[in-house]
């Protein structure tokens, strides 16, 4: 365990030192008038998710929907538009996002749940869940939330058929943090 926190704080340096490409494309930074969920969901699929159609641990997949998990076939994945898969995603989880705003109150940490669902199941996303709530601050809260999340995943990363994914998995989860601390100040600003 020990290593594996040690690791981490390596990699979070770096992260911060290079920056990361923590870019973030201006139309997502600004707040708009559309709600934090369709927000994050056009984000997602627009940038986080690939967009061409493979085959990994979800069976085939394409803007973060599989064929195993969302029951989609090869062939509706081919043909699939990012509006549709928008569509798909926003059906999917609005009931989850809606639930969480009226458990916690925090729509923010709600997104980093949802997140949490997307790439690692539901499950998992509660435990991340207990874990952040365990501070009433909102702010120490997201980033409980970014601290369980990769060390979760940097140990799930050294796991021989996953270490391909874990930069990957490791840079969205800091990117997605940037944005939804982004989010956070601009609504605060108004």
């Amino acid at each position: 365990m020990l290593g594996s926190l040690v690791a981490l704080h390596i990699y979070l340096s770096t992260l911060q030192q290079t920056k990361l490409s923590l870019t973030i494309p201006p139309s997502y930074v600004i707040f708009n008038s559309m709600d934090l969920l369709q927000q994050y969901i056009n984000y997602d699929v627009d940038v986080l998710e690939g967009h061409t159609l493979e085959y990994d641990t979800g069976g085939w997949t394409r803007y973060g929907l599989t064929s195993k998990y969302d029951n989609l076939t090869k062939e509706e994945l081919e043909v699939m538009t990012p509006e549709q898969a928008k569509q798909i995603y926003y059906q999917k989880l609005k009931p989850i996002y809606d639930k969480l705003i009226e458990e916690t109150n925090n729509p923010y940490l709600a997104i980093y749940y949802l997140d949490t669902v997307n790439l690692q199941g539901e499950s998992v996303a509660k435990q991340m869940l207990l874990f952040a709530q365990q501070h009433p601050d909102v702010d120490v809260q997201l980033a409980r939330a970014l601290y369980w999340r990769m060390q979760k995943l940097y140990d799930l990363g050294e796991a021989s058929p996953y270490h391909k994914y874990q930069n990957g998995w490791l840079k969205r989860v800091a990117v997605l943090y940037a944005l939804i601390m982004r989010w956070k100040d601009e609504l605060a600003t108004g």
